[in-house]
């Protein structure tokens, strides 16, 4: 299946340094999978349905342990978000990063429903993800001052 050997490809290591700021990472392991979608856009809805929905098979469940594997990278470079460098973010230390790479994966399964549905704009797919991503490491709500501290104080 097309869908699976381009995933496969953006797992390797290559697609996502180490060497990169973990944002830069998560994004370069969603790259080739938006790149896909963009190229087999007919194809896109399909695929991310039956990922999903679609009958128990061999295709399937190369899919859905593609998926795990994607999690597990996305979570792997969470971690990095580790305060070592100074000034540089790091993660609250209740976060569960298997959750947190679970959402970032099901906000990329949206919008390739989206954008192949043509309810978003393809070119604005990789800019969409960014923010979206954002949201995800940052949340909606601001702290506040005393909240704030607590969360750094760890």
């Amino acid at each position: 299946m097309v869908f699976n050997d381009d995933w496969r490809r953006s797992l390797h290591p290559e697609s996502a340094s180490t060497s990169l700021d973990p944002r830069t990472r998560i994004m370069a392991l969603l790259g080739p999978l938006v790149a896909a979608g963009a190229r087999h856009r007919e194809n896109t809805a399909v695929y991310q349905r039956e990922i999903l929905f679609g009958e128990p098979g061999a295709y399937r469940s190369e899919a859905l342990a593609l998926v795990d594997q994607l999690e597990q990278a996305i979570g792997t470079a969470l971690l990095s978000f580790d305060g070592r460098t100074p000034g540089a973010e790091r993660l609250r230390p209740e976060t569960d990063t298997t959750l947190a790479a679970r959402s970032v994966f099901s906000v990329l399964h949206m919008e390739l429903i989206r954008s192949s549905i043509g309810r978003s704009v393809a070119a604005d797919l990789h800019r969409v993800l960014s923010v979206e991503f954002e949201l995800v490491l940052h949340g909606l709500l601001q702290s506040t001052d005393s909240q704030q501290g607590a969360i750094t104080a760890a």
